[in-house]
């Protein structure tokens, strides 16, 4: 079955990495919608000084969007927002940052607020947040492709997932000095990078554990 990522949204996924149950929620409960907003606040308040709670638009676009956060055996631990391109409330779109082809671009969804708490020697949660949902998202909606603003440092990230970065680097009003750069690419690719990344991830891991024994 295949539709719009709000309409179906609702399914809860878990996996287990050593002791740790990590559940993956796309209901966009007031709960999760909670959850997702304390992420935010601590890591980019943390890592930017920013506060995205205090930014236009933020509960309306949640509302629109799939806004899918991970825990970790009960705590969330990352969170991200996808919202369709061709809604008039992107970000994107409002910043005048949305290319003219993404308008009418069937299947593309805007990532934005992507977040995720440290994990040291492990996984990053940011990883496991992708390897998790995106296959999800291919199996059960007819989204194909992502575009993001992003900070300079994390599109190697992106790119490295399979995506490609857009135009030159730009700075985003009241965020500060920092530069951005667009990054566009298909979930398919990110999915299978992603998985692999958190396999590779987690057997090194294992053999460290191993070794320590």
């Amino acid at each position: 079955m295949t539709g719009d990522i709000k309409t179906l949204a609702g399914a809860k996924l878990a996996d287990r990495t050593g002791g740790e149950t990590l559940t993956l929620s796309l209901e966009c409960s007031p709960a999760d919608l909670d959850d997702a907003r304390a992420v935010r606040e601590e890591v980019y308040h943390a890592r930017l000084g920013l506060r995205p709670s205090a930014w236009d638009g933020e509960e309306t676009r949640d509302d629109q969007g799939l806004v899918p956060v991970l825990r970790s055996n009960g705590r969330a631990v990352a969170t991200a927002r996808l919202l369709s391109a061709a809604s008039p409330d992107v970000e994107l779109r409002q910043l005048g940052l949305l290319p003219d082809w993404a308008l009418h671009h069937r299947g593309l969804v805007e990532v934005a607020r992507v977040a995720a708490v440290p994990r040291p020697g492990a996984i990053p949660y940011g990883v496991l947040l992708f390897a998790l949902g995106v296959p999800w998202l291919l199996q059960h909606t007819t989204t194909r492709w992502y575009i993001g603003a992003v900070r300079l440092n994390v599109a190697p990230l992106y790119v490295s997932f399979g995506g490609a970065t857009i135009g030159s680097p730009f700075r985003i009003p009241e965020r500060g000095t920092a530069e951005y750069v667009l990054v566009h690419g298909p979930f398919s690719r990110m999915a299978q990078l992603a998985s692999r990344a958190a396999a590779v991830a987690a057997e090194i891991h294992e053999r460290h554990v191993v070794a320590q024994l």
